[in-house]
């Protein structure tokens, strides 16, 4: 029965439908194994490789560790996203980082990542998604 409440809380988040919101609650498991949404999304490789030598760090691709099944669910799902005519704060954030110049791949692996965030927030806080940008609401800002 958990998981069913879980699964329409993730749900509410626009972009995440039946499937993508029970592989990331699957994925999950237990959401006190994370301390936050960064480490979700460290846990499903949205994050970049960090190449140190001296005082140069540089920032590489994305890890790919994890579930990839999930984390492409989870791209999809924020390709969903930013294509709807919904305004959200992941697709601002999405438009905001193309607007600096950024690569469009690299942005929407940056949205996929804050959507993660997104979508751990609600599973933690157990609530229905509220966007920040329509209710000024700051649960799932996503950091």
């Amino acid at each position: 029965m958990r998981s069913l409440r879980e699964s329409r809380t993730s749900k509410s988040i626009p972009g995440v439908g039946d499937i993508v919101a029970i592989a990331f609650i699957s994925a999950v498991c237990n959401e006190e194994r994370f301390e936050n949404g960064d480490k979700v999304a460290a846990y499903f490789g949205l994050v970049p490789r960090v190449n140190s030598s001296g005082d140069e760090v540089r920032n590489g691709r994305i890890t790919k560790k994890g579930d990839s099944r999930t984390r492409n669910k989870i791209i999809q799902a924020t390709r969903a996203l930013l294509n709807s005519k919904l305004d959200n704060s992941v697709k601002r954030f999405y438009e905001g980082l193309v607007k600096k110049g950024l690569e469009k791949k690299k942005a929407l692996i940056a949205a996929a990542r804050k959507l993660v965030k997104v979508m751990f927030a609600v599973l933690r806080e157990r609530r229905q998604f509220m966007d920040f940008v329509e209710n000024k609401c700051n649960l799932c800002v996503g950091g």
